[in-house]
């Protein structure tokens, strides 16, 4: 029981560390006025997510791009926060579950 409470503890952690970090990442790209730089940190959020929930980034992205795909993400992120589990290792790979 006890370790069991500690993995449901360990779980809650990840998921606020990684809900934090990207609704961070996600701030600063929506207030970044350099296109090329927007780009750089959608790429940068987008490697931190769960595989399973990675967008998929087209080869010419434009700025309108940029902020529907951060508002996607924004979605998932709060999704996992409020409704499912996401664990992690320690290499920052990420995975959601039910």
């Amino acid at each position: 029981m006890a370790a069991a409470a500690s993995s449901d503890r360990r779980s809650k952690e990840i998921k606020a560390e990684l809900t934090t970090s990207i609704l961070g990442m996600i701030k600063e790209c929506e207030e970044e006025q350099n296109v090329d730089r927007k780009i750089e940190i959608l790429y940068q959020i987008n490697s931190i997510m769960p595989e399973s929930e990675r967008l998929k980034i087209p080869s010419l992205i434009t700025n309108d791009f940029v902020d529907v795909a951060l508002s996607r993400i924004e979605e998932k992120v709060l999704c996992w926060h409020f409704e499912k589990e996401v664990s992690g290792d320690d290499n920052g790979k990420y995975a959601v579950t039910s």
